[in-house]
Order: C-alpha cells, then sequence, then structure tokens
C-alpha cells in the first residue's frame, strides 16, 4: 500500500472534487455508462449530485488522498439503508434523464425478485455505490483499502450487511476477495428489454453481480 495514501471520512469540502472525479473518471469508465455513451456532465448529473448528497449524510463513506498533493486519488461512496436500497428520483420526460434511467433501472431489477433477508439481516445495510481510483494512482492496494476503510466505519455506525452490485471484472475479483457472497448476476449479453440488447460493447465486463456480506 502507497505510504503517501491516508483514508478518511468524505467530508463536505470534498464534494466538487468528487463529483468532477466521478465525471472525468468513474462515468467514462463503468462498462453501463460506457456502453450506453452517456455524457457528463449532463446524463450523469441525475445520478452524482443526489448520491455524493447522500453519501456526505450518511457518513459512511471514504476518501483515499495523495498526501504530498493534497489530490484525492479514489473514493467509495456508501449509502445506509434498511430493507430497501433507496432509488435514484429520475424526473419524468427530461430527454437528458434517458440513457442513465436505464442504468438505474438495471440496477434495481438486479435485486428485484431477490431476498436477502434469506442470507443476511437487512436492519442496517451499508450500501457500496461507487468504488473509483484514479488511474494514476491504480494498482496501489487503493480500491481495497477504500472498501475495507468503508466496512470498518459501517460497522461503528451499527451496520450489520454491506452490499454492492459489482459491474466489472475488477470490482468483482475485489469483492471476491474480501469475502462477499454472490446474490445475483445477470450477463449482460441476456439483459434484454422491448426484444432488444440493452448493453452493448461491455468489452472485458460480462456481468454484473449483487453481492453482500455480514459485518
Amino acid at each position: 500500500m502507497d505510504n503517501k495514501i491516508i483514508y478518511r471520512k468524505l467530508q463536505e469540502t470534498d464534494r466538487d472534487s468528487i463529483e468532477d472525479m466521478l465525471y472525468t473518471s468513474f462515468i467514462l469508465e463503468d462498462p453501463l455508462e460506457v456502453s450506453l455513451g452517456i455524457e457528463c456532465p449532463r446524463e450523469a448529473r441525475i445520478l452524482v449530485e443526489p448520491l455524493v448528497g447522500w453519501a456526505l449524510a450518511d457518513g459512511v463513506s471514504v476518501v483515499a488522498e495523495h498526501v504530498p498533493s493534497r489530490e484525492l486519488a479514489g473514493v467509495c461512496l456508501n449509502t445506509v439503508d434498511s430493507e430497501v436500497k433507496r432509488s435514484i428520483p429520475v424526473p419524468a420526460g427530461d430527454p437528458d434523464c434517458t440513457k442513465m434511467k436505464v442504468v438505474l433501472d438495471f440496477l434495481d431489477d438486479m435485486r428485484d425478485g431477490v431476498d436477502l433477508r434469506k442470507q443476511f439481516s437487512m436492519t442496517k445495510v451499508v450500501d457500496i455505490r461507487i468504488i473509483n481510483v484514479l488511474h494514476k494512482y491504480a494498482g496501489k492496494g487503493i480500491g481495497r483499502a477504500l472498501v475495507e476503510e468503508s466496512l470498518l466505519l459501517a460497522k461503528d455506525h451499527g451496520c450489520v450487511t454491506a452490499c454492492a452490485e459489482a459491474t466489472g471484472v475488477f470490482s468483482q475479483k475485489l469483492f471476491q476477495c474480501l469475502g462477499f457472497t454472490t446474490v445475483n448476476e445477470v450477463f449482460y449479453s441476456n439483459y434484454i428489454k422491448d426484444g432488444m440488447l440493452v448493453f452493448n460493447n461491455t468489452g472485458i465486463h460480462r456481468s454484473c453481480r449483487l453481492v453482500a456480506k455480514t459485518l
């Protein structure tokens, strides 16, 4: 692990930097947004702004900060829910929201018909929404450390279960290494709406996994 990186709780003063990071890094790399060609910030705003707000309010999100430069190297955005994951509100009739609504509907579908209560306590759940590390800090174990620090913080806040939708091979491998169980998996090649394949050109990323772990 890079000894020039520190991990700390997400703060209000980080808001602008985190939103910019998501627009210039995460949205441009996540297989779902890339497949649909979502434009930043116009089409991504409906996801980024409320999610960052919730993460700040819930107080269990973690950033990685490069000490010499004070640059934020990565973030793990998390929310705290009970029983049902909060869904991002999508304004009706706004053409800028059309593509992102497809992504959000897909993530909601990942939990449709899946009863997590059979295996996990759902009284207080930390939902790991986004893990993002800037390219120049990749390969230093920052993503894993962000999740580990997030889980410790969530446990201190009384969370008993952690859940996430892992949309790509790298996050799937990370969650597997951290002991998460795959509860549901949907292959992009099988996700069809109105007779049409929704996600094309997802590259090496073949599926999305709903994963969970008892804390």
